[in-house]
């Protein structure tokens, strides 16, 4: 197993975790959280989650 191949569930459990948190920060009405905007912290877990799809998708044509 290589390291895409180990990268893409990894980034898939820390973007899934990352955005129940920044919603919930912002729905209890903070606006940062560890000094980080919510709304960055929602966009960085997307992007890892759609990160983590892309590796998937890359590892199956290999």
């Amino acid at each position: 197993m290589n390291a895409l191949a180990k990268m893409g569930p990894a980034l898939a459990v820390i973007g899934m975790t990352l955005c129940p948190v920044a919603v919930v920060v912002r729905l209890l009405g903070n606006y940062h959280f560890l000094g980080v905007r919510t709304v960055s912290l929602l966009v960085i877990g997307i992007a890892l989650m759609v990160m983590a799809c892309t590796l998937k998708l890359y590892e199956k044509k290999q």
